[in-house]
């Protein structure tokens, strides 16, 4: 499999029907596995929404120790380049967010956490013709992504998200970004 390109080029050598979701009849998308090539744009570790759970708050003492699990948050390449020229998100913008378990004690390491094995992938979609918007998806294990139908992705997406509903201010290259187009 090819390599994307560097995040400045806005094109790539990946065919384009393995960078997007891709629509199907009964309404899921079958998202591409080829997201881990797309632009890495942050990362977060234990970033909580809301009030802790009663185990983490209440549990012994180890689990309140253990950080929340490790996101990466990738961004297609071409939705990047014209964000990092226009400070916008374009239509059809595709977002993966992968959920990875802390993890420590393997090997040499003694102290500190590293991301895991994979707990789960979602993604989030600017479609307004399809969708009205951004639409949130949990995908599984085969690639099929499934819209999270209950309201609550959308809403604090749009009450927190700081550019078009999306938590710009969490993925330090979208950030730079912003900065550099505020010049």
């Amino acid at each position: 499999m090819q390599a994307a390109p560097a995040p400045s080029t806005g094109q790539t050598t990946l065919d384009a029907a393995l960078l997007r979701a891709n629509p199907r009849a009964d309404g899921s998308l079958i998202f591409p596995d080829s997201y881990r090539q797309w632009i890495f744009v942050g990362s977060a570790t234990g970033l909580a929404y809301g009030e802790p759970s009663e185990t983490r708050r209440h549990g012994d003492p180890s689990d309140r120790a253990r950080p929340g699990p490790f996101t990466h948050v990738y961004l297609e390449p071409e939705a990047y380049e014209h964000f990092r020229q226009t400070g916008q998100f374009q239509e059809g913008t595709d977002f993966a967010l992968e959920m990875r378990a802390p993890t420590t004690g393997v090997s040499i390491a003694r102290g500190g956490w590293f991301a895991g094995h994979l707990q789960g992938v979602h993604a989030s979609i600017k479609d307004t013709q399809r969708f009205g918007g951004w639409a949130y998806f949990d995908v599984d294990s085969s690639g099929v992504a499934r819209r999270v139908r209950t309201p609550a992705c959308a809403t604090c997406h749009a009450e927190h998200g700081q550019i078009d509903n999306v938590f710009v201010q969490f993925y330090p290259l979208l950030t730079e970004a912003v900065h550099t187009n505020n010049r």
